[in-house]
């Protein structure tokens, strides 16, 4: 992540600009699901492996 460019406060943003706001928005859930659906099949893991972000424990 050093290596890429910073669009926002957020990770996963939108690649392009939104065209009236002129900001890098977030992906929409509904969005953002298909695209890791389609994304694990590519790679071939079980659709049933689940993505699950948790904050660092201290």
């Amino acid at each position: 992540m050093d290596n890429t460019p910073r669009l926002g406060t957020l990770i996963v943003t939108r690649e392009t600009l939104d065209r009236t706001r002129k900001v890098h928005l977030p992906w929409k859930a509904d969005y953002f699901r298909h695209s890791i659906a389609k994304i694990r099949q590519l790679a071939g893991i079980d659709e049933n492996v689940k993505f699950i972000g948790h904050p660092a424990r201290r």
